[in-house]
């Protein structure tokens, strides 16, 4: 039985929005602080209803701003019927779904939150659990189904959703190639660019499954088969980020491609580089990627999984 349950962030705690508070004049911080302020007027953020709605749940996590909680929690309703009713491109479907759970997380001690919203919406998120995710792609689908189930079963407390779900992804995990590739995302047409976004996208799923899952007390990072992991895959995209030539995936395979699909997912790198800092290749792309603020794709990552800088050194704190 899962006891662990916070209900903050879902893949965030306040102790992480205490460091990036805490360090917000510092690089990576200050940038991505700025980027996230600058979204109050972004138009495309703002005029998707899932995103309007989580932005401003976010601000109230990590700015205690109180009026955009309050807006958040107005709007909910209104993101319910849009991603039930209005017909949806399968990333809306999923980012949206994810999102909803996500800022429901970010509202529940919010002073306007009302506890006669918690029914309504686990009908709803478990009708969407049952109606399934509408792609052909089986690997893809069951990672990111996956991961609507994980945010669900933390948001309800619903232990054995979350045991039954992380047996899946362990179950994901354990098909993965010594090499890092998925095969059964390419075995179809191992020849199709298009399979690479398959794989960036079925990685971003399972490691936003892993942090939710990590929060509460299941750590799907440490599973292993023969020593491969969830970090094995992760890693195993970012070589053809700059040599895509060198490394090769299909005869279509561009490096505009390769780079498209692995920004279109970018917050699954800065969650990587908070479970295994330091990696090389990891920093060289966030680097030029950040700030990541990818709002239906984890939220502000920036500010939530950078790893806290270590105190500074003086005759003082010498440590």
């Amino acid at each position: 039985m899962i006891t662990q349950y916070t209900h903050y962030g879902l893949i965030f705690t306040a102790q992480d929005v205490t460091n990036a508070q805490t360090h917000r004049a510092q690089a990576p911080y200050a940038g991505a602080w700025a980027q996230f302020e600058s979204l109050s007027t972004d138009t495309h953020t703002l005029s998707i209803p899932y995103q309007h709605s989580l932005y401003n749940a976010l601000r109230w996590r990590l700015l205690n701003d109180v009026e955009a909680g309050a807006r958040a929690l107005e709007s909910l309703p209104m993101v319910w019927e849009y991603l039930c009713f209005v017909p949806n491109p399968i990333d809306v479907w999923v980012l949206g779904r994810f999102g909803a759970i996500q800022t429901y997380e970010c509202l529940r001690d919010h002073p306007a939150y009302e506890p006669k919203l918690h029914d309504p919406f686990k009908e709803m998120v478990y009708e969407w659990i049952r109606e399934g995710f509408p792609t052909e792609q089986v690997t893809v689908k069951n990672a990111w189904w996956a991961l609507v189930k994980m945010a669900a079963g933390v948001a309800f407390e619903d232990s054995e959703l979350i045991e039954t779900t992380a047996i899946e992804i362990c179950g994901l995990i354990d098909t993965i190639h010594p090499a890092g590739y998925i095969p059964s995302v390419i075995q179809t047409k191992p020849d199709d660019t298009a399979n690479f976004r398959y794989t960036v996208s079925t990685i971003h799923a399972l490691t936003l499954a892993a942090e939710v899952a990590l929060h509460v007390g299941i750590d799907l990072w440490a599973h292993q088969k023969r020593t491969v992991s969830l970090m094995t895959t992760a890693f195993y995209p970012l070589y053809y980020y700059y040599y895509p030539e060198k490394w090769k995936w299909a005869e279509g395979l561009t490096f505009e491609m390769a780079q498209g699909a692995i920004r279109q997912a970018r917050g699954y790198l800065e969650i990587v580089n908070r479970r295994r800092p330091n990696v090389h290749a990891v920093n060289m792309i966030l680097k030029e990627l950040r700030p990541v603020i990818n709002v239906s794709g984890g939220g502000a990552l920036t500010l939530t999984h950078n790893p806290a800088p270590p105190p500074k050194r003086g005759w003082f704190n010498r440590g």
